[in-house]
């Protein structure tokens, strides 16, 4: 009966906030799930991470994003990405504006007993910073569905197309991705998700090859309509000429309207 009255006592905050157990790509780990924004809603997504290098280098991103609910089952997305390397030692640094992105995602099919949720995702980069790089488009299948009493898993499958490529670069690259989530602390707290989740992508530039990253995160309600996430990634392995970024830290910050 207490954990029944402990249920409840949550239900209208749940119903009334954006929900921490929803996966949104880069917060806090290279995955994402199947479901769009409702009709209507709108959210604001903030994050950064810093990334150490192997070459004593820092990479501090940015992000900000706002998404939008414009019919049933899809959401519009605009966002921009600056970033500032540092190298350790010196006066060595370069900000950037970084790409503006524009898309589209469109829910496909809601998960049944015998089919999982699905959805795509249109993504078009266009290169607003000073450092030059290519126009790509990229459009991602994404697939999840339940995996034990509360657990779920998240498949995203992807490829992306230089519309401008620079001298030097693939035309098109794929990327993947793995993961795993459950909300933790049940049935005495509803409010955070544990998130895991493995990822492949192929480096853009002709002499890279892939890069297997893997990484943990949380979620966590702070408020009605606000949501915390924080995150850890490391490279596992590098092919070609990539690079390896032993340790990436990711922190975001959701609000819904």
């Amino acid at each position: 009966m207490r954990r029944l009255l402990t249920a409840i006592a949550f239900l209208p905050v749940a119903a009334l906030s954006i929900d921490h157990t929803k996966l949104d790509f880069g917060r806090p780990l290279q995955i994402e799930d199947a479901h769009p924004l409702a009709l209507g809603e709108m959210k604001l997504e903030l994050g950064a991470s810093v990334a150490m290098s192997d070459h004593n280098r820092s990479l501090y991103s940015f992000e900000v994003e706002f998404a939008y609910g414009i019919a049933l089952n899809t959401h519009i997305e605009v966002g921009v990405e600056p970033t500032a390397g540092v190298r350790a030692g010196n006066t060595d640094r370069a900000v950037d504006l970084g790409p503006t992105s524009v898309g589209v995602f469109f829910g496909l099919t809601r998960e049944s007993p015998t089919t999982p949720a699905s959805a795509v995702a249109v993504r078009a980069h266009l290169p607003t910073g000073r450092i030059g790089s290519a126009t790509d488009v990229s459009v991602t299948g994404i697939f999840g569905g339940q995996a034990g009493g509360f657990g779920r898993w998240h498949t995203n499958l992807g490829g992306s197309v230089a519309v401008n490529r620079r001298s030097g670069d693939r035309l098109v690259t794929f990327a993947g991705g793995l993961g795993y989530s459950q909300p933790i602390g049940l049935p005495y707290d509803f409010s955070q998700t544990f998130v895991s989740a493995i990822s492949i992508r192929q480096s853009r530039e002709a002499e890279g090859g892939l890069t297997g990253t893997l990484g943990v995160g949380l979620r966590r309600q702070i408020g009605i309509r606000d949501v915390l996430d924080v995150g850890v990634e490391t490279d596992v392995f590098v092919t070609g000429a990539s690079q390896r970024t032993p340790i990436r830290l990711i922190i975001g910050l959701s609000r819904s309207f």
